[in-house]
């Protein structure tokens, strides 16, 4: 088992969770465009890497390993 992996899963799921509960940092913003006035600061390890094949990168974050991995039921 991927212990690093699922140290990130643990993470990710408590930063999700405080977007949820409203907790999450924010950066105040004073564009029309948010209607709250505040945006959620993302950290950089849960974004996706910008690639001129975004569907492809997309793919790969939520796949890991599609290929060698779709026939593993764990």
């Amino acid at each position: 088992m991927n212990m690093r992996l699922e140290k990130e899963e643990r993470e990710f799921a408590k930063w999700i969770l405080e977007v949820g509960d409203g907790t999450a940092d924010t950066i105040l913003s004073h564009t029309s465009s948010n209607e709250e006035g505040e945006q959620i600061v993302v950290d950089q390890r849960f974004m996706i890497p910008s690639t001129d094949k975004p569907h492809e990168a997309l793919a790969a974050a939520a796949y890991p390993d599609f290929l060698h991995n779709y026939r593993n039921k764990k």
